[in-house]
């Protein structure tokens, strides 16, 4: 009598498991990305609780789109030169985070690690890894070309929707994240609840 116990729980457990399992959205190329859940999606943004994750980060001088593409070069040559890492090749989004005011805030370029890839060790000071712990990010796709016009436009845009929704987010803090190339380009503003 144990056994077909055992194999009820065995088929329980497996569609529990597959009805969990994560699908990696088409818009990721089939690449990995990080793990989330779409917990409400409105006309004008979508709340998604994302799983902790690991970048490597690089802080841009400005913003810039020179600045941006120094900071490229220099994740790149890193990750030349360790071919253990392959989060430029492997993974999507790329992640431009911008906080504070134009003029005097930070800016950082972030390459998602695969959490199936080991973490780096004794990264250089200019390229830490950064752990982002398990956070709910709203999420406004947009379209055109990428420019900081765009960006900071977009940003606005749902940082007025946030407010009439009546959520509670980061107001100094948000990310570009882009998946693919400009042939297949998909961008999103993300701004992090608090």
């Amino acid at each position: 009598m144990e056994q077909p116990l055992f194999v009820f729980f065995f088929f329980f457990l497996v569609l529990v498991s597959s009805c969990w399992s994560w699908n990696v959205p088409e818009f990721c190329l089939g690449k990995q990305c990080p793990v989330f859940k779409t917990v409400n999606s409105q006309p004008l943004f979508e709340e998604r609780q994302y799983e902790a994750t690991d970048w490597i980060s690089t802080r841009a001088e400005a913003r810039s789109r020179e600045a941006f593409l120094r900071a490229r070069s220099t994740l790149d040559s890193y990750c030349t030169e360790h071919a253990n890492v392959k989060v430029a090749t492997d993974t999507w989004p790329v992640l431009a985070i911008a906080t504070g005011e134009e003029d005097s805030g930070e800016q950082f370029l972030c390459w998602f690690i695969d959490p199936d890839q080991t973490i780096p060790e004794n990264t250089p000071p200019q390229i830490p890894v950064r752990h982002v712990p398990t956070s709910t990010v709203y999420v406004r796709t947009f379209n055109g070309l990428p420019s900081l016009e765009n960006f900071e436009k977009n940003a606005a845009e749902l940082r007025k929707a946030l407010r009439n929704a009546g959520r509670a987010f980061d107001e100094q803090t948000y990310g570009v994240a882009a998946y693919g190339f400009l042939t297949n380009l998909k961008q999103e503003i993300w701004i992090w609840a608090v």
